[in-house]
């Protein structure tokens, strides 16, 4: 299982993690949640097509920002986000305030949802 896989490479100095196309869902969260929150050496995670969804988002950014990690790049389209999620993670974008390149597309989000992510690029370097 994932957990088991991400276990052994948790506070390694790894920097670039790519879950795509692992339909886990929200409910798959918890198996990479200690990997990511150990793990604050990544500066680079592709989650492309996880179906993390309005709730799997939001405990991915929490992951993200009790992890303290900075990343430079985040790609999570096709997720289903929503605006829920992608209130979430802008959020996290607004708080880390590294992000060089985002790609979100295809998450069925609408006016709130794009409003929070414009603010939050706003605070990146």
């Amino acid at each position: 299982n994932l957990a088991a896989l991400l276990q052994g490479l948790q506070g390694k100095q790894i920097t670039h993690v790519d879950l795509s196309d692992n339909a886990f869902g929200p409910s798959g969260v918890p198996g990479f949640e200690e990997f990511l929150k150990k793990t604050p050496s990544i500066k680079v995670l592709k989650m492309i097509n996880c179906g993390l969804g309005p709730f799997g988002t939001p405990e991915l950014a929490k992951c993200l920002k009790e992890g303290n990690i900075q990343l430079d790049e985040l790609y999570a389209g096709r997720n289903r986000m929503e605006c829920v999620g992608f209130q979430a993670i802008s959020e996290y974008i607004k708080e880390v305030g590294t992000l060089k390149k985002v790609e979100l597309p295809q998450n069925f989000v609408k006016k709130e949802g794009m409003i929070a992510l414009i603010d939050a690029l706003k605070n990146n370097k």
